[in-house]
């Protein structure tokens, strides 16, 4: 029967992190300079010269580089893990949230703040499309960083309130939201607008991405038209 344990609620706020090491971000408290050469093969010839001019520094970051590539291969597509977003740059909320799907009950919810590269991002698009096509995901609401909502992150981040539900748990419509800046803008009337998974697969019939559209009457609009010229 397999198992049909799991948590009856998950939330959370992974962390937003590629698995990459940038050289920019990695030298810069470690060795400034390197961090701020412009190129990356000038950078490469400064890192190169660290195996002689400072080879404490330059096994620091060779072995920076190794543990990323370990990490990544570890959670890659090939190792079974994460067999929808294993793929292309990891990032770490990816992951989390596929987790997630393995991990909830079968009654169970989660609700997750991510990127909204979720609804659109290339190595995200099997998980979105498995949650549309099996009637769990729930909705998406998606906003933009304008009034700090996270402090210190870029007012033109844009991230979501995603939630989706366990196996044994089928929606039929799904709630979005796009580009709002304040809890407060869900309730204003005609902002959340709903589709069916049958318009999301209509909507895009490739990939599965969410159509990220600006409010209710837009989504009756588009509604109607692949309706008609599907």
């Amino acid at each position: 029967m397999g198992w049909r344990g799991g948590f009856d609620a998950i939330l959370g706020n992974p962390p937003w992190d590629k698995f990459t090491v940038a050289e920019e971000e990695w030298f810069a408290r470690r060795e400034p300079q390197i961090a701020l050469t412009k190129g990356k093969s000038r950078r490469a010839k400064l890192i190169s010269s660290l195996a002689t001019s400072d080879p404490a520094l330059f096994g620091q970051w060779r072995a920076a580089q190794r543990d990323a590539g370990a990490f990544s291969l570890m959670c890659s597509r090939s190792v079974g893990h994460f067999p929808l977003t294993g793929t292309g740059e990891l990032n770490t909320y990816h992951l989390f949230a596929e987790l997630a799907t393995q991990i909830v009950a079968p009654r169970g919810h989660v609700g997750l703040v991510v990127k909204t590269g979720i609804a659109a991002a290339d190595n995200c698009l099997p998980l979105i499309k498995m949650l549309t096509d099996t009637q769990r995901l729930i909705s998406c609401f998606d906003f933009v960083n304008t009034r700090e909502i996270f402090k210190g992150v870029q007012t033109v981040e844009r991230f979501s309130l995603i939630t989706f539900s366990g196996t044994d748990i089928r929606t039929k419509e799904i709630h979005f939201a796009t580009l709002c800046q304040a809890v407060e803008d869900l309730s204003t009337p005609g902002r959340v607008y709903r589709l069916t998974p049958d318009d999301v697969r209509r909507m895009s019939p490739l990939n599965g991405a969410i159509p990220l559209l600006k409010a209710a009457p837009d989504a009756e609009i588009m509604r109607r038209v692949y309706g008609q010229f599907p």
